[in-house]
């Protein structure tokens, strides 16, 4: 019982600090650099949606 303790722990941390990680990325990525980002991303069919949610909510306040 401890050892699937500790793959939740672990595993719910990891989740975490990606999601962070990622979220940051974003957030200190200027609007063109953001929109060239999610182009390419596009073209490759490996566009996060939070990514483009961004991105949108971006466009939304100019």
């Amino acid at each position: 019982m401890t050892k699937i303790r500790r793959v939740i722990v672990l595993t719910s941390m990891t989740f975490t600090m990606t999601f962070a990680s990622t979220q940051n990325t974003y957030a200190s990525m200027s609007t063109i650099e953001l929109q060239k980002q999610v182009e390419t991303l596009s073209k490759q069919g490996t566009l996060p949606f939070e990514m483009g949610l961004e991105l949108i909510k971006r466009w939304q306040h100019l």
